[in-house]
């Protein structure tokens, strides 16, 4: 059984906004409190078949992850698929608007690992993963409503 977590978070900026902020590579660093560096392999980023190298900070060490985009709805849901040495996971982003036109942000987290039984697994992910995923969506939110879609300018 994969592990999972579901985050939510509604942000002061339309979809539009929101959706060009998530999927513009130099701004994931400043937002992703553990992500050090993403660099495109191939593709353009926010289309399917994306592929991009990923490197986060894991204490002293570094670990890379290979993310490839494999559905979208443009403005609506992108979903991607992860892979690194210990684990695969599918991030599914939904973006929806809100009565007043604000975006809902939904982000869904499933993963599996060959390497950990799926409830010590769990447990990490409980530990430790949604809580700096939660930490990272309110960081997002704080950059897209203070600098808009791009926040290296």
């Amino acid at each position: 059984m994969p592990a999972e977590f579901t985050a939510e978070i509604t942000i002061k900026a339309p979809r539009s906004v929101v959706a060009a902020a998530i999927n513009d590579p130099q701004n994931a660093p400043m937002w992703n409190d553990t992500l050090v560096s993403v660099e495109i392999l191939e593709g353009t980023p926010g289309q399917v078949g994306v592929k991009a190298l990923l490197t986060y900070a894991q204490g002293d060490a570094s670990i890379s992850m290979t993310e490839t985009m494999i559905a979208c709805i443009p403005e609506e849901m992108y979903e991607g698929e992860l892979v690194g040495p210990f684990m695969t996971i599918k991030v599914t982003t939904t973006l929806n608007d809100t009565p007043n036109g604000d975006t809902h942000m939904v982000l869904r987290w499933v993963g599996t690992s060959e390497h950990i039984s799926d409830e010590d697994f769990q447990k990490i992910i409980d530990e430790s993963t949604q809580d700096s995923a939660i930490k990272d969506l309110n960081t997002l939110r704080e950059m897209i409503e203070t600098r808009g879609a791009k926040f290296y300018q």
